[in-house]
């Protein structure tokens, strides 16, 4: 079997993470916006949390597997900062779906989308 190499330089890890802090905070607003709207906004509010959550949850998801291959090796920051950061998110988000989004139980989706945040910017201040 060939194993592949995988280390990804620290600026990439960087703006990786600061990218999943981003969306995190993009989900924040949009809850917000949520949970004060109309019924009407409420819902339309609604759709676009649920597909930018989804698009992050699947990303992540891609990554995780893609770093957690038997056929993989990682190295460097990949090994010490990316992989634990992206296994901290996935596995606090893998199981929030979005039927969670509806006024009386958005706890439980808000958690998760700060642990989004929360993982990126804990693993990013461990960066040297």
């Amino acid at each position: 079997m060939n194993i592949k190499i995988i280390d990804i330089s620290k600026e990439e890890i960087i703006k990786i993470l600061n990218d999943y802090s981003e969306k995190s905070q993009e989900l924040f607003d949009l809850i917000n916006e949520f949970k004060y709207a109309d019924s009407q906004r409420r819902q339309e509010v609604k759709e676009v949390l649920k597909q930018k959550y989804k698009a992050i949850k699947d990303e992540v998801r891609e990554l995780y597997k893609h770093l957690n291959k038997s056929s993989v090796k990682l190295e460097g920051y990949t090994a010490s900062i990316l992989e634990p950061a992206i296994r901290d998110i996935y596995v606090h988000i893998s199981s929030v779906g979005t039927n969670l989004i509806s006024f009386n139980s958005i706890g439980k989706f808000t958690s998760a989308v700060y642990d989004i945040g929360d993982y990126a910017r804990y693993w990013l201040s461990h960066i040297k």
